[in-house]
């Protein structure tokens, strides 16, 4: 499946932030299928973020693909398309930097899905 963009969960950030970013990666979803890499978070944790977002949202939406932040070779093969990419950690910042991808902060990130992406048509 093709992802849209990815989007880094670590557990440095803090909770409120986590779930801030989790909603809107969820309600950005909208737009077509966004990735969470998952690095040394639990899909459990992540599912007690998400369920409510998705049990309140009643719009048709994509929705999330997970990726384990510890495989980076099978992250990066499965990102060919990916239009953005949110960072929570240097490691995974730098590798894809390296690649040639445009890499945004947690904070720029939550501005891009809460603002420009919903609006935008041009990432479908």
């Amino acid at each position: 499946m093709d992802v849209i963009g990815v989007v880094e969960l670590t557990p440095d950030l803090p909770a409120d932030v986590a779930e801030r970013l989790v909603t809107a990666v969820y309600l950005a979803s909208r737009n077509g299928t966004v990735g969470i890499c998952l690095n040394g978070i639990s899909l459990a944790s992540l599912d007690r973020w998400l369920d409510p977002v998705v049990r309140a949202d009643r719009c048709q939406a994509h929705g999330v693909e997970y990726f384990d932040g510890n495989d980076k070779e099978e992250l990066f093969r499965r990102l060919t398309g990916a239009r953005f990419f949110v960072a929570a950690s240097d490691d995974l910042r730098v590798a894809l930097e390296f690649r040639g991808s445009t890499v945004m902060t947690v904070d720029q990130g939550l501005e891009f899905l809460s603002n420009e992406l919903p609006a935008s048509a041009s990432v479908h």
